[in-house]
């Protein structure tokens, strides 16, 4: 009876978390562009971050005490670079590796000379690694030209033009089914300076405001809630404008969509695959 009540406490949970809504929060305003995180009920600040703040390293923090003013050096580290600006320059100490070097007597006169056998091992060694080199540079190339010609993709498991073609694809199955929570625009005209252009303006912007919400409703899942307004304003000299764009999507929707596109990609994946052996196998017969 247990096992039942945990399995069936797991469906709920599972089914809990489905229809959970993630997605994103863009708003736009004088300040700039702000860029949120949803899931659920909780939201998280992407863009922009909280700036850092730098390190202030030893000597600025005691400038910063000291009101600003660099502060003389220790009269031991003066007095050290005193001596070392005063001794001649063939003073310096000499290490004990140096010292090493130069008391080590010089075996050159008196070394002894390698014998022949030596050096003509040598010799063959290199001859026969060079010799195995050409022998394998020669294997690669005749391979290489034993192989049928196959389409190459740089690398690509689809050409180019197929990726973009399923890019664009998986896109726009993405875009259908995000919803639109909220769409909010209020712009603002100046019309100081030209009145008469910016009546046109308005005139033009209530317009094309019908068309943008009839092709947003088209292209998305849903939009509950829209709100576009224009005004002019006869003495500002600056147009304002501000701008707030919520899409969610379940995560229900979002792993059935993932599962559908992941698909999708494996069959072009496979197909091109078998073009790609078929291909291979007419140049050969030829």
């Amino acid at each position: 009876m247990s096992g039942w009540v945990i399995c069936g406490a797991v469906l709920i949970a599972l089914l809990a978390l489905s229809l959970v809504r993630i997605g994103v929060v863009l708003t736009y305003d004088d300040q700039g562009l702000h860029i949120k995180a949803r899931l659920g009920l909780f939201r998280l600040t992407l863009y922009p971050r909280g700036r850092k703040r730098r390190r202030t390293s030893s000597k600025q923090k005691h400038r910063k005490a000291s009101g600003g003013k660099r502060v003389a050096p220790r009269p031991e580290k003066a007095k050290a670079g005193r001596r070392l600006a005063a001794a001649p320059a063939g003073s310096e100490k000499r290490t004990e590796p140096q010292a090493k070097i130069e008391s080590a007597p010089d075996s050159s006169s008196g070394a002894r000379p390698e014998p022949p056998g030596e050096k003509q091992s040598e010799v063959l060694s290199e001859q026969n690694t060079s010799q195995a080199s050409a022998v394998r540079q020669d294997q690669k190339r005749e391979a290489r030209q034993a192989e049928p010609d196959r389409p190459r993709n740089g690398g690509l498991p689809l050409p180019l033009m197929e990726l973009i073609d399923f890019g664009l694809s998986a896109a726009k199955e993405t875009i259908a089914r995000l919803q639109i929570d909220c769409l909010e625009v209020d712009y603002t005209i100046a019309g100081k300076r030209d009145p008469a252009s910016a009546a046109i303006q308005y005139g033009v912007l209530c317009a094309g405001g019908g068309t943008l919400v009839a092709l947003l409703e088209n292209s998305f899942y849903r939009v509950r809630r829209r709100e576009i307004r224009a005004r002019v304003d006869f003495e500002g000299t600056e147009p304002l404008i501000w701008l707030s764009l919520a899409l969610s999507l379940r995560v229900g929707q979002l792993i059935v969509l993932a599962c559908r596109i992941g698909a999708a990609f494996y069959q072009r994946i496979r197909k091109q695959r078998q073009e790609d052996d078929e291909h291979g196998t007419k140049a050969s017969d030829q």
